[in-house]
C-alpha cells in the first residue's frame, strides 16, 4: 500500500512537470501495428513486479553504451506511443499521438486503451503565441502564451551528452525499437517533459530513456523502489509527414482575455524600440534569419486578480525571433510592472559571466532547448532560448548593448486591448537598464 501511494505521488509530480512545460508555455514512413499480446506487459500477481516485466517491442542490441552521434533534426514528425502505467488494480494502457512541426507547432492527442482502440480523452495544440487545450468532449480553451518551443518536442542532441559528462546522466545499453537502434540514458526521473533529473545509483527513483540518432524518444521506463511504474513505447513513427497549416492555429482568437490572465503576442516593427534605454544585438545571429519582433505579455493563469489593471504585477517583454529551418533563437528583454522577480534562479543552472552590460547569468541546458537567463534589478530580465549550443547563446548575450534612440513600439496589427499596451509600456519602462 505504501508503495502504491509513493507511485501515485510520483505520477502526480510527472503530470505537473508536463503541465508546466505546456504553459510556458525524413522521408520514409515506418509503421508498426500494435497488435497481439507482444506489446502488453505480462502481469501475474502484483502490478510492477520486476520478474513480470516484459520488454516486447524493444530488443537488446548490446549491453555496452556509447555516445550517440545525432543527425540533423527533421522539420516534422509524428509518433504514436503506447503508455502503460501501474496502478492498484494492475496496469492502465493509454495511447498518445504526438505531431510536431518545428520549431513552434505541436499537437498531442490522448486516447483510452491501446493504440487503435479507445475514445479520445483530450489533448493540446501549440503554435506561435497560442496554447490550446482540448477536453475529452472536444471543448477547446485557447490562451495567448509567450512563444516557446513546441510542447512535447525533445532535442536530446542539445544536452544529453553534456549531462553524461557532468555526471547527471549515465549511459546504459543499446536497444532496437521500430527497427531503429537507440541509446539508453539513465536519469533520476522521466525525460518526457524535457527535464534532466540527476541520476543517483542509490536513489529510489530512476528512468531509462532510449533515444535514436535522430533524437526520437523510442522507449522510456520509470522505476520506483526497483518496481516498474510506467512504460512508454513508440509503436508508430513517421518522419516529415504531410502537415497542414490549419492544424496549427497561429493567431487563433483566445477564449480567455488578457484581463482574465491570458497572454498576448503582437508583432511590432522590427526597427522600433521602447523609449529610453534598450538592449540590442551587436550583430545578427550567424546563419539565422530575423523573422520578427514582438511585444509579449506573459500568461498569468490561476493568479490574476479580479481587477488586473489595478492589481496584477504582469510580466512583458520585447521578443526577437531568429529562424534557421527547424532551429530557432528567441531573444527576450523584459520586466514586471511592479518590480517583482519574474522567475527564480534555476537550481541546476551553471553560472556564467556575460560581460559588463549583463554581468552574471545562468546557462540552463535541457532536452527541449538551451537557455541563458539574467535577473536584473527592479524585475527586469534577459532570456535567450534556442535550439543551439549554449556557447552560441552566451555569445549572443555578450553582444547585447544599450541604445537610447527608441521612440516607442510601432504595432503592426489592429489596436489591441488597452491593458496589453499598458502592461508592455509599464513593464518595459521599469526594465530600463540602470547606469
Amino acid at each position: 500500500m505504501r508503495t502504491n501511494r509513493r507511485v501515485e505521488r510520483a505520477l502526480a509530480r510527472q503530470r505537473a512537470r508536463r503541465r508546466r512545460t505546456a504553459r510556458i508555455v525524413g522521408g520514409a514512413l515506418v509503421v508498426v501495428t500494435a497488435i497481439g499480446a507482444g506489446l502488453y506487459l505480462l502481469l501475474r500477481e502484483e502490478p510492477g513486479r520486476p520478474e513480470d516485466f516484459d520488454r516486447a517491442g524493444s530488443e537488446l542490441v548490446t549491453d555496452e553504451g556509447r555516445p550517440m552521434g545525432f543527425a540533423d533534426p527533421p522539420a516534422s514528425y509524428r509518433i504514436v506511443y503506447r503508455d502503460e502505467t501501474a496502478d492498484a488494480g494492475g496496469w492502465t494502457v493509454t495511447t498518445e499521438e504526438v505531431l510536431v512541426r518545428r520549431p513552434f507547432d505541436s499537437i498531442v492527442r490522448t486516447h483510452s486503451g491501446p493504440p487503435g482502440s479507445g475514445e479520445a480523452t483530450g489533448g493540446q495544440r501549440t503554435a506561435f503565441g497560442v496554447l490550446t487545450t482540448v477536453g475529452g468532449d472536444g471543448r477547446e480553451v485557447v490562451i495567448g502564451a509567450q512563444p516557446a518551443l513546441a510542447a512535447s518536442d525533445l532535442r536530446p542532441d542539445l544536452a544529453i551528452e553534456h549531462a553524461v559528462e557532468r555526471g547527471d546522466v549515465q549511459r546504459g545499453e543499446r536497444r532496437r525499437v521500430l527497427g531503429r537502434e537507440c541509446q539508453v540514458y539513465r536519469s533520476g526521473g522521466p525525460m518526457t517533459a524535457g527535464d534532466i533529473e540527476p541520476f543517483d545509483p542509490e536513489g529510489r527513483e530512476r528512468a531509462e530513456t532510449c533515444f535514436d540518432a535522430t533524437g526520437f524518444l523510442l522507449e522510456e521506463l520509470w522505476w520506483i523502489d526497483e518496481r516498474p511504474v510506467r512504460r512508454r513505447l513508440a509503436v508508430e513513427l513517421e518522419v516529415d509527414p504531410q502537415v497542414d497549416d490549419e492544424d496549427f492555429p497561429a493567431g487563433a482568437e483566445p477564449t480567455i482575455s488578457v484581463e482574465q490572465g491570458s497572454g498576448s503576442v503582437r508583432e511590432v516593427d522590427r526597427d522600433s524600440r521602447p523609449e529610453g534605454a534598450f538592449l540590442e544585438l551587436g550583430e545578427p545571429v550567424a546563419g539565422f534569419t530575423h523573422t520578427g519582433r514582438y511585444a509579449v505579455v506573459w500568461a498569468q493563469m490561476g493568479g490574476a486578480p479580479a481587477n488586473p489593471v489595478e492589481g496584477a504585477d504582469r510580466t512583458a517583454a520585447v521578443l526577437d525571433v531568429w529562424r534557421r529551418g527547424p532551429d530557432v533563437v528567441l531573444v527576450e528583454r523584459g520586466g514586471t510592472r511592479y518590480f517583482s522577480q519574474p522567475f527564480d534562479e534555476h537550481p541546476r543552472g551553471e553560472t556564467v559571466e556575460l560581460g559588463p552590460v549583463l554581468g552574471t547569468g545562468q546557462v540552463i541546458m535541457g532536452l527541449r532547448g538551451n537557455e541563458v537567463r539574467v535577473l536584473r534589478e527592479g524585475g527586469s530580465f534577459v532570456r535567450i532560448l534556442g535550439t543551439v549550443a549554449p556557447e552560441v547563446l552566451v555569445g549572443i548575450a555578450r553582444s547585447l548593448h544599450e541604445v537610447h534612440d527608441g521612440e516607442g513600439l510601432v504595432y503592426l496589427d489592429e489596436p489591441g486591448a488597452d491593458l496589453e499596451e499598458q502592461v508592455v509600456d509599464e513593464a518595459l519602462e521599469d526594465a530600463e537598464p540602470e547606469g
